[in-house]
């Protein structure tokens, strides 16, 4: 019995105990890179923690010295993200995620682009985490088609947190009208320093998100505003964040106002 056949016979368990997987871990990382990629399971069947060791010492291998049967893998789990009926296709993306993080600069674009172009949604975002991770401004213009294309959450995020301000104010609408309520906080903290007049259309959405704003960006509220946001929201879930934006202006007096009132003292 070889390695691959004996590991196999050991792990065809539905489910394997600590002891079990701890030197069944061992053994894996004990494989050559041919071993590595015998091992690995394309019909992913197998236990999902196996699954992801394997990928893992594969990637480990990629970087030693990836070879062409790296290479090959890598293309036959492409392939298999492609066929419409794929009921491992979640599966399939993360170990492809997993074992491509060693790859070289030029190779690792050329996965990411096929990730970036696929219609599945869960696919794209293990794209966007990759680039994410590894910032490369070779994809800049294909994150921003994607966006205009797809408007995916994670990306949203992900265009908010590291693009700059103008770009955000150059596609606001096409970005207000994606945002989830937690989005907003952070696209109109970018757009406002452009145009400080689109804070009323914030307050407008959402008060708290709008104190929020105006302390984040040092926009002045007065004391009867101060007053109004805290009469009208304090029975919301967030009102520990007013509460802070309030503090942030400086409302000392308020802020007692409403904790002696609170407190009946």
């Amino acid at each position: 019995m070889n390695k691959i056949e004996y590991l196999k016979s050991i792990t065809s368990a539905d489910r394997l105990n600590y002891d079990e997987r701890s030197i069944i871990l061992a053994l894996i990382n004990s494989l050559n890179s041919q071993e590595s990629v015998d091992f690995f399971d394309p019909t992913f069947n197998n236990d999902a923690k196996i699954r992801e060791w394997t990928a893992k010492k594969i990637a480990k291998d990629i970087g030693i010295q990836k070879e062409k049967i790296h290479d090959n893998l890598i293309k036959k789990l492409l392939g298999f993200l492609s066929l419409k009926k794929f009921k491992h296709r979640a599966t399939c993306g993360y170990s492809l995620e997993l074992i491509i993080e060693n790859l070289p600069k030029k190779d690792k674009r050329k996965v990411v682009n096929e990730l970036l172009n696929s219609t599945y949604a869960q696919l794209r975002k293990r794209a966007y985490r990759q680039i994410e991770n590894d910032f490369d401004k070779y994809y800049e213009k294909k994150l921003i088609e994607s966006f205009k294309k797809y408007q995916d959450e994670y990306l949203i995020w992900f265009l908010l947190k590291s693009f700059s301000d103008e770009f955000a104010y150059e596609n606001f609408n096409t970005f207000f009208e994606s945002c989830n309520d937690y989005q907003l906080s952070k696209l109109f903290l970018k757009v406002t320093r452009i145009k400080p007049e689109l804070i009323g259309k914030l307050k407008e959405i959402d008060e708290i998100s709008y104190s929020y704003v105006t302390a984040k960006n040092n926009f002045e509220i007065s004391d009867k505003e101060a007053v109004e946001l805290i009469e009208k929201n304090e029975n919301d879930e967030r009102i520990g964040l007013l509460i802070w934006s309030i503090g942030q202006h400086g409302k000392w007096e308020i802020l007692k106002e409403y904790y002696d009132k609170k407190h009946g003292r």
